[in-house]
């Protein structure tokens, strides 16, 4: 057990583990358990998070993380993995992220394989009963092109805002594509956006569309002019 810990920053109040080890004629198997107890990392609260992992032999575990933040939203992970050579392979099994009275469920279980030339992920789908896709799939090879897609589909940006704990609310939808080609030493990355009724704080706007490229050490932008619905200024 350890207390006030700090490191770059970041706070942790209380941190318990424990770790167990087990040989029997050969067959290892094994544990781990941490528990977090109000932590702020990169400038966000924690209230508490555990992580445990249990190994049923040298090439084979199951894990769980479960975190709840200071205002609300929570996130539970679980799923096994396997080590066998050069090659790690991680399935997920189940992914709730809950914020306010919205719950991002994984569809179905996703894996992600890294080997030495690279990793795969099969398609991650985590999607809302109300509203709200979150969708990433891809591969990204160590020297091979790399195809990697990122897309967020009707999500709300009132989420977005308690996930990193703004200051002032958010409203609205974001519908958001991130699409990654070309190699390591030379990504092309699209980022093409779209917000429908957005409200930042005081700002609210009817439309919003944003978009930009990324290649050959080169970022270039674009947005059309915001419609403004209305703006209450401050005093």
């Amino acid at each position: 057990a350890a207390r006030d810990i700090w490191i770059r920053g970041d706070q942790v109040k209380a941190l318990v583990g424990g770790f167990e080890y087990n040989n029997v004629r050969g067959a290892i198997s094994g544990g781990l358990s941490v528990r977090v107890d109000t932590a702020v990392v990169a400038k966000m609260g924690i209230s508490n998070g555990t992580l445990a992992f249990r190994a049923s032999d040298v090439h084979n575990g199951k894990f769980r993380v479960e975190v709840a933040s200071t205002n609300g939203p929570s996130l539970l992970v679980h799923g096994d993995g396997s080590m066998f050579g050069d090659t790690t392979t991680v399935r997920l099994d189940s992914v709730v992220l809950s914020v306010s009275d919205h719950r991002l469920t994984l569809e179905r279980p996703a894996t992600i394989v890294s080997r030495a030339d690279g990793f795969v992920l099969d398609t991650l789908r985590l999607r809302d009963i109300h509203s709200g896709l979150l969708t990433v799939a891809g591969s990204v090879p160590v020297t091979e092109p790399m195809s990697l897609s990122v897309r967020a589909d009707s999500v709300e940006l009132a989420d977005i805002g308690e996930l990193i704990q703004a200051n002032a609310p958010f409203g609205g939808l974001a519908t958001v594509s991130v699409d990654v080609s070309g190699v390591r030493r030379d990504p092309r990355i699209t980022i093409d956006g779209l917000l429908d009724k957005p409200r930042f704080g005081e700002v609210h706007l009817d439309r919003a569309t944003f978009g930009g490229a990324y290649a050959t050490k080169r970022m270039e932008s674009r947005a059309e002019p915001p419609r403004f619905t209305s703006i209450t200024p401050v005093l």
